[in-house]
């Protein structure tokens, strides 16, 4: 698997961490395990589905704009080595 793929995947990942938690009731965690470290004001599980899905996204984002540009140089040098 070539680095694209491995950090695609990753990324991908991160963006389904982010979408599980989303998925969640805001006060999950309360319920589940019985404490309440925000007041069960919903802060934590805003950041246990926000963080990931933003790090996911930048993540993926910053892959396809390197590999385009990866890409781009390619073609610019095959095209100047060209008779």
């Amino acid at each position: 698997m070539n680095r694209m793929h491995s950090h695609t995947s990753a990324a991908l990942i991160l963006i389904s961490i982010g979408l599980f938690f989303a998925a969640l009731p805001l006060n999950s965690l309360e319920l589940r395990w019985g404490i309440d470290p925000d007041g069960s004001s919903g802060l934590l599980e805003f950041i246990l589905a926000a963080l990931p899905l933003a790090i996911g996204s930048f993540a993926l984002a910053r892959t396809f704009a390197l590999h385009n540009l990866r890409h781009r140089a390619v073609q610019k040098t095959a095209a100047a080595t060209r008779p």
